[in-house]
């Protein structure tokens, strides 16, 4: 394996070459945001216990709700758990602007008071009270051009202007975020090649393939080199954790199967968006999901490399998804139901199930469980069977038959000291998947700058740490 030989304070001075541009890059992409935002940002500032996160706020008026440099004072207090956030527009905090509470830890609306014109929203998780935070809004400049007011024509002309000339501004941004990006991706990458001794002169990333619907990921060329340069030393090289977070699964209402999209796990530089998977195949036992990306930044969507099979590994460096499973959720109903769990089932095909039910007979005296793929439960129609040991919480290995291709496992055990009766009613149903079946959550994006930028223009991820050695204020520097 590639072992460089390279001190810390080499690395740091290698990743600092590359910062120059990258840090450059951060500003004009800032600017380009700053200008074309439509929506109002929220930094937070001296929240030393990290209690307040997810603000949002709207209504914001410089100098009116906020003090004249455009702060917002928060005071966090809790009475007997009742959690509640005051917003002031001044640091004596006598001029209330707008609060809200609620019992426990969690989201807390708020609204206006005296008639400031400002609402809004914030987390909280609390640890103790806190009357030293503040924020400072950030309303883009479309934003407020949206909101000029319109007496006349020439304030119309005047708004006009505006649009046409922040418009070319942006476009001029653009271009040069472009021509940084280029730099990055030509000389910066080759001089990386030369300095690490790659073998390889393409710039490489993320390998994508997929295997019987599973999908893997492999670091390739000069950037999976480097991945492999910073693990390999005799002291590991690191940057910044992004820490990026995924919030809970929703399936839509209207999903005829049920089930989740489990395992999620995410690439350092995953940036924030609403992540969606669609079926759009229902053969069963091989359902497949598109999956795709709207971005919160913009609005722009973006397809994974391949479809996520149900119950098969996916992975998508494009959208920042470095693990998740399309997992269905098997329900039983009938006469000793109960006695049974934890069903697991491989193999299942429209020929062994009946659009994805099983039907199963249990005898008592030999302990024997059969699945059947119709509800006559004629032997021509047994797919699986297996043998309870009698052991209360044992599980019990169903073995194929008849060539059905149709195998899994089932949990059985006493229920009030007693194993399950004869029965034929027991069903089983692995609630497949059908067409337009939806679900999704939302990503939101960690605050490293070094993962950022090696994500945004390469789908890369570098090793990482939460104590780096890397110091990630070198990819965003002033000058």
């Amino acid at each position: 394996m590639p072992q460089l030989g390279w001190s810390t304070a080499k690395w740091k001075e290698f990743f600092e070459k590359i910062g120059i541009p990258a840090s450059l890059w951060f500003k004009v992409k800032e600017l380009r945001d700053q200008v074309r935002d439509a929506e109002i940002r929220v930094d937070e500032y001296d929240d030393v216990n990290d209690q307040l996160s997810a603000w949002k706020l709207s209504g914001v008026d410089y100098g009116s709700n906020t003090d004249d440099d455009g702060k917002i004072y928060v005071k966090l207090t809790d009475t007997s758990g009742t959690r509640k956030v005051e917003l002031f527009s001044d640091s004596g905090q006598t001029s209330k602007v707008a609060e809200g509470s609620r019992s426990g830890d969690g989201s807390i609306t708020l609204s206006e008071a005296n008639s400031s014109g400002l609402s809004g929203s914030v987390t909280v998780t609390y640890s103790a009270d806190d009357s030293n935070i503040y924020l400072k809004p950030r309303v883009g400049l479309f934003k407020q051009i949206q909101d000029m007011s319109e007496d006349d024509d020439a304030d119309s002309e005047l708004k006009r202007s505006f649009y046409t000339t922040f418009n070319r501004l942006i476009s001029d941004l653009e271009r040069n975020m472009s021509r940084i990006e280029s730099l990055l991706d030509g000389a910066v990458m080759t001089w990386v090649g030369e300095k690490t001794k790659c073998h390889s002169t393409s710039v490489g990333g993320p390998d994508v393939t997929q295997t019987g619907g599973t999908v893997s990921v492999d670091f390739t060329d000069i950037l999976g080199w480097l991945k492999d340069c910073m693990e390999d030393e005799s002291s590991a090289q690191s940057l910044k954790k992004g820490s990026p977070s995924a919030s809970a699964v929703t399936a839509d209402a209207d999903n005829s199967g049920k089930g989740t999209i489990s395992n999620i796990t995410l690439y350092d530089g995953a940036r924030s968006a609403r992540i969606t998977f669609r079926c759009i195949d229902e053969t069963i036992g091989s359902e497949y999901f598109e999956v795709t990306a709207r971005y919160d930044e913009d609005g722009s969507q973006e397809s994974a490399e391949y479809y996520a099979y149900v119950k098969s590994d996916f992975a998508s460096p494009t959208l920042g998804i470095k693990t998740a499973k399309v997992t269905r959720t098997i329900t039983d109903s009938g006469a000793e139901s109960d006695h049974f769990s934890d069903w697991s089932i491989s193999g299942e095909t429209s020929s062994n199930t009946d659009a994805g039910k099983i039907y199963c007979k249990y005898t008592a005296s030999t302990k024997l469980l059969e699945l059947f793929s119709k509800d006559s439960r004629d032997a021509d129609y047994l797919v699986a069977n297996g043998t309870w040991d009698g052991v209360d919480g044992s599980t019990v290995t169903l073995a194929e038959q008849n060539a059905s291709g149709m195998s899994g496992s089932v949990k059985v055990s006493q229920v009030s000291g007693a194993d399950p009766a004869d029965t034929s009613d027991l069903e089983v149903n692995l609630n497949v998947f059908s067409k337009e079946d939806v679900f999704f959550f939302d990503i939101t994006e960690g605050t490293a700058k070094g993962q950022e930028l090696f994500w945004r223009l390469w789908d890369m991820t570098l090793p990482s740490a939460d104590s780096p050695t890397i110091p990630d204020g070198i990819f965003n520097r002033g000058f």
